[in-house]
Order: structure tokens, then C-alpha cells, then sequence
């Protein structure tokens, strides 16, 4: 069911089942917060793969990497994300515009949660 994917998804991440909540998510098309929660657990190999897999946020991913590199003055060693940040243009004002769709998209859908 559509309904309370979002919150379902909330409450087996805080039992500590992260795994189970991405799969709620994704099950639920809800990708963006799948990826999003890869990203906020810094797994940071698994959110580009999904990214690439659905084709989509693969700009965003990229970009939280880097903004996350930036603050811990490190430079990217992940091969992967090596290989994408030389072929994918990031663009923050495109991704800001993006997340924003897909949030707006998902508070249309039959018994959405509100967006946290």
C-alpha cells in the first residue's frame, strides 16, 4: 500500500533496521528518500548505486559527497564516485529544484506523510 511508506520507513530506521526502511522506501518508489537516507547514514557507496540504478540524483549524491569532503577537508579516494564526478555536471541550483519536485510529487500521492 502507498500509504505510510515514509513513516514506516522513519520508524524501522529507528529501531536500527536501515536495510528494511530503504527497502519500505524503495518498494514504495519513494527513491529519493532511499538515496537520501543512504546519504544521512554515510553510505555513501550504496546512495550512488542506487542513484545510477534508478537514474536519478546522481548529481544530488555527487554533490553531497563533495560538500561532505569539503567539511571534513578531505579528497575523494572512492573509485566510483571518481568515475562519476568526471562525467556528471553538478549544478546545486538544478538539484535544489529537483529534490524540491520530487518533494512536491510525493505530497501529492494518495495518504502521503508529510516530508521530514
Amino acid at each position: 500500500a502507498v500509504k505510510g511508506e515514509s513513516r514506516t520507513a522513519a520508524v524501522l530506521n529507528f529501531q536500527r533496521k536501515p536495510d528494511e526502511a530503504l527497502q519500505v522506501l524503495v518498494q514504495g518508489g519513494l527513491i529519493y528518500r532511499a538515496i537520501k537516507l543512504n546519504v544521512r547514514l554515510h553510505q555513501w557507496q550504496a546512495a550512488l548505486e542506487m542513484a545510477v540504478k534508478y537514474s536519478t540524483h546522481v548529481d544530488t549524491v555527487l554533490y553531497y559527497r563533495q560538500e561532505f569532503l569539503r567539511v571534513a577537508k578531505r579528497a575523494e579516494e572512492m573509485p566510483l564516485f571518481l568515475q562519476y564526478a568526471a562525467k556528471v555536471q553538478i549544478d546545486p541550483e538544478a538539484i535544489k529544484q529537483k529534490i524540491e519536485a520530487d518533494k512536491e510529487a510525493e505530497k501529492r500521492r494518495p495518504g502521503a506523510a508529510p516530508y521530514q
